[in-house]
């Protein structure tokens, strides 16, 4: 008796001893991290940005680009000078609208410098309004296909502020509609509108076609 109570005892050490170091040999583990759990409700807001994304990089590596360029032209002084400033206003000015569940902002930007922001409220908004223009004509079939891929998504990256066929409003309790977006591509229109969605929690409806287009921010 007294052997089998010895091997029970040094066999309840061991396992002791094997649990406690591999606990330890856990704990100290670099890959084995801490998760902080946050209770729901806590999330921050969704923001996101409208198409097109103003790729503020890109258009500085084109401006550089550019202005190289017109170091090594051959043309006079002031012609360089004025293709470089054209070259600034051109690829510096632009606009970013950003959407979260609370507010919608936009931000303008001219010849990379920050020029003006708007910002609305979406305490009393109560849906999304789609609209778009019917067009048809010879010269929209004959260039539908290069249109679509190349001519228009470039127009809505370099100068969005002329708009397009394409509107995305927010409407208010009182029936005020507010143009959030305006555009040229099709695809930029179904993803702009879903990201609206997404972000404010809003319903969608069609604005009717006999309604007056309300002014531009």
């Amino acid at each position: 008796m007294s052997m089998e109570t010895t091997l029970r005892h040094s066999n309840a050490a061991l396992l002791a001893t094997l649990a406690s170091g591999s606990t330890e040999q856990d704990l100290a583990h670099p890959r084995i991290r801490r998760i902080n759990v946050q209770p729901a409700g806590t999330d921050r807001d969704q923001i996101v940005t409208l198409r097109p994304r103003p790729l503020l990089w890109l258009r500085k590596v084109l401006a550089c680009g550019w202005s190289g360029y017109l170091l090594i032209s051959p043309w006079s002084s002031s012609v360089r000078l004025d293709c470089c400033l054209l070259g600034l206003i051109v690829l510096g000015t632009f606009r970013t609208i950003t959407v979260s569940n609370q507010q919608i902002t936009w931000k303008y930007r001219f010849g990379f410098l920050p020029f003006y922001t708007s910002q609305l409220n979406l305490k009393d908004q109560t849906s999304i309004v789609t609209g778009w223009e019917e067009r048809s004509g010879l010269g929209e079939a004959l260039l539908l296909g290069l249109w679509g891929a190349c001519v228009a998504p470039l127009a809505d990256w370099l100068c969005p502020w002329r708009g397009g066929p394409y509107r995305l409003w927010v409407k208010s309790t009182q029936g005020v509609r507010t143009l959030i977006w305006r555009g040229r591509v099709e695809r930029s229109f179904h993803r702009n509108h879903k990201l609206l969605g997404q972000a404010t929690g809003l319903p969608s409806q069609r604005a009717p076609a006999s309604e007056s287009q309300p002014k531009w921010l």
